[in-house]
């Protein structure tokens, strides 16, 4: 690995290769999950799918795990052990990349693992939480950013896993 970040997010010590400022600080000891910056990212695809388009967006489900391609941002092998390897591409801004690191990839990595994942953003409030469901674009972050600012602590925004 090149250089390690420690995390804590959803339940699970991540040890990464890329700083994810959306985490929240962890110390270094058994991971649940690696997140990897891939060295030879056309080997990584050319090696798990070679038969995959070279353009669009997609998920492909394959032994171990599923590659999830997301053209302007990159390519991220998630495997069921926890480990995502990542190959962006050469021009992604490192926000983008991280967003579809802590919503797509881990997204995909509950669901390989069998837990329920959904498209929410989560705020703590008095007396528990509050799930804010539905599809992209319906404005779940927006509400969220909103009542963030009016005292609410936000515990996820775009991927819950439920257990």
């Amino acid at each position: 690995m090149n250089a390690e970040f420690w995390y804590r997010a959803f339940g699970l010590v991540i040890c990464s290769d890329i700083e994810m400022p959306e985490f929240h600080p962890g110390e270094p000891g058994p991971a649940d999950a690696r997140i990897e910056i891939s060295d030879d990212p056309r080997r990584m695809r050319e090696t798990l799918a070679p038969d995959l388009p070279t353009s669009g967006d997609f998920l492909r489900a394959l032994d171990g795990g599923a590659l999830l391609s997301i053209e302007r941002v990159g390519d991220f092998f998630i495997e069921t052990t926890g480990r995502i390897a990542v190959a962006p591409r050469p021009d992604v801004e490192t926000g983008l990349l991280r967003l579809y690191i802590a919503g797509s990839a881990m997204g995909t990595l509950f669901y390989l693992r069998r837990q329920l994942v959904l498209h929410a953003a989560t705020l703590l409030r008095p007396g528990g939480m509050s799930a804010i469901v539905g599809p992209s674009g319906a404005g779940k972050s927006t509400l969220a950013a909103h009542l963030a600012r009016a005292g609410y602590a936000i515990l996820t925004d775009d991927t819950l896993p439920l257990s």
